[in-house]
Order: C-alpha cells, then sequence, then structure tokens
C-alpha cells in the first residue's frame, strides 16, 4: 500500500505540475481520455474498494478467509501487513527479537 500511495501522490503532483492540461488513456490502451487529476483520483478509489465493504458486508480484502468473513470477532479486522528494510538495525531488532518470557 505504501507504493501505491506513492503513485496516487505523484499523479497529484504532475496534475499541478503541468496544471490539469495534461490528459492521459485510463485504463491503459483505451479510448477513454482523463486528467492526471482524474486518474489520481480514480486509482485512489479503486485502493479504497478493496478494504471498504460492498453492499453484502464482504471486504474484497478478505475474499478467500471466511473468518474475516463471516466471524463477528474478526469481522471488522482489516489487516496490514508490514513492509520494512531488514537493513535496519531497529528492524533487525524487531524482527530477530525472543521474548524469553515466552519460553
Amino acid at each position: 500500500m505504501p507504493m501505491n500511495y506513492l503513485l496516487v501522490l505523484s499523479f497529484k503532483k504532475y496534475c499541478d505540475y503541468y496544471r490539469g492540461q495534461r490528459k492521459v488513456d485510463f485504463p491503459a490502451d483505451s479510448d477513454n481520455i482523463i486528467s492526471l487529476s482524474m486518474v489520481s483520483t480514480q486509482l485512489a478509489e479503486r485502493l479504497i474498494s478493496i478494504f471498504k465493504k460492498d453492499e453484502n458486508g464482504k471486504r474484497l480484502v478478505h475474499d478467500t478467509i471466511s473468518q474475516y468473513q463471516n466471524d463477528s470477532h474478526f469481522k471488522e479486522l482489516i489487516l496490514f501487513y508490514e513492509y520494512s528494510h531488514i537493513n535496519n538495525s531497529v528492524d533487525k531488532l524487531h524482527h530477530t527479537r525472543r521474548d524469553d518470557s515466552l519460553v
């Protein structure tokens, strides 16, 4: 998701740079010509729709995991997968620390 956010933000910045004059095919190779501002808006809406509930109360992000779709304890839980660069010393500690109280 962080990369997707940067992509949407980049389209907004390009739109500001071109003062709304630049238009592109969206989706690619289509006859639908829209501004970069509209591209960023549509991409953001598509990303949000992955996590929003549909008319049946189901989330696309949990499509194959019935526990997150049906169980009342997990229904409102939206998983966020952490991305980190392991070469950072803080991340190394986070990913390799052993909690002796659990042993």
